[in-house]
């Protein structure tokens, strides 16, 4: 096993690798400009950010932030303008909000957010209204739902919850009525779906979901078919799959996975092979966890790495290459543990600093502006 950097020899490494000699400023022609939108002040008005984790953003340029040691939920207008939508309380009928880890926004401008100590998944309207829309009854039908850790929205506005405590994921329609798509049981093939700690939707409603567990993936098409994607014994890599801890998709059917203790980013086609698509070494080092995954639809991965505080992105046909290291902004802001990640409608990466209690978003070198949504920066 190779051994790990602590903090100083990843920025070391991380700025070797843009070709900067140490103290040296990047080069704005070569990494995005870094902007920090958010800190721990929240919106300035007593309402404070702690730990920031869930991200989303929407069509209309909002960016969504969820403080996990807070307990709150902000909303950063284009502007920069920021205002928390849903504190503690909850919805303010005896059922609270803590530690809220996952956001997802719909076409109409809900916001959902889970709630993993209390059993709670809620909906912030646009007009602020807040409901809760699942509780630890589940679907009401013997299916109870427990440490919900993850929310997601496809294009029909249909809402899907992971829950780690009863290893299982459920839809709650537009309607209000909730099912429940996946169990422990899995695929019913034997390949069973322990600690389900990751869900994510595309537009038509298609899902992929993790075991961190049971170290596997599985596909659930928009008519219930589950299918396993990938597990222990079929990921490649010299740490293969361990405790996997989220995954995305993209429009063209391909399924990204992360994982947490095997510290890779794997992408399953939709032909079913299975690919390392970033391991957790750079240049003979250690890295460490990832710690959340976007797919763009011109093909480019991004994904963060919890210890070693920073964003890196692949882009067809190239290697992994590191984009925002510990250092940040370079002006004494930093970012430290980067829990989550989100892209704008502009192609943007917003990315929170968990340990460091602010949120960062990547501009475009000056070379590259301007630049239309969905380019990578």
């Amino acid at each position: 096993m190779r051994g790990g950097l602590g903090t100083a020899g990843v920025v070391g490494l991380l700025a070797a690798s843009f070709g900067l000699a140490s103290g040296a400023q990047p080069d704005d022609a070569v990494r995005p400009r870094v902007v920090q939108i958010m800190d721990r002040a929240g919106d300035g008005l007593g309402h404070e950010l702690r730990a920031p984790r869930g991200l989303a953003t929407d069509a209309a340029g909002h960016v969504y932030v969820a403080g996990f040691m807070s307990g709150n939920v902000f909303r950063i207008a284009p502007d920069g303008s920021i205002r928390q939508i849903m504190d503690a309380s909850g919805d303010g009928q005896g059922n609270p909000l803590r530690k809220p880890r996952s956001l997802a926004v719909d076409a109409a401008g809900n916001v959902y957010v889970q709630s993993e100590p209390t059993d709670s998944v809620f909906r912030i309207a646009p007009d602020g209204t807040i409901t809760r829309l699942l509780g630890p009854d589940g679907d009401g039908a013997g299916h109870r739902m427990g440490r919900p850790t993850h929310v997601a929205v496809d294009g029909r506005g249909n809402v899907y919850v992971s829950a780690q405590g009863t290893s299982n994921v459920f839809r709650i329609a537009r309607d209000g009525k909730v099912s429940q798509l996946i169990d422990r049981e899995g695929d019913g093939q034997g390949h069973r779906l322990l600690r389900a700690n990751g869900v994510a939707a595309d537009a038509e409603g298609n899902l992929c979901v993790v075991g961190a567990r049971s170290n596997n993936a599985f596909r659930i098409s928009p008519q219930g078919e589950i299918r396993l994607l990938v597990d222990a014994s079929t990921a490649p890599g010299e740490l293969g799959l361990r405790f996997p801890n989220g995954c995305a998709l993209d429009a063209a059917g391909n399924v990204f996975v992360i994982a947490n203790n095997s510290m890779n980013v794997l992408r399953i086609t939709p032909a079913g092979e299975v690919q390392e698509l970033a391991g957790p070494f750079y240049k003979g080092e250690m890295l460490s966890s990832p710690g959340g995954v976007v797919p763009r639809p011109d093909g480019t991965v991004y994904f963060s790495r919890v210890g070693t505080y920073s964003v890196w992105r692949v882009r067809p046909g190239a290697a992994p290459e590191p984009l925002m290291t510990v250092e940040a902004a370079g002006d004494g802001r930093f970012l430290k543990t980067a829990r989550g990640l989100a892209v704008d409608a502009q192609g943007r990466v917003i990315v929170p600093g968990y340990g460091s209690d602010n949120v960062f978003r990547l501009e475009p070198p000056p070379a590259a502006a301007p630049q239309s949504a969905g380019a990578a920066p």
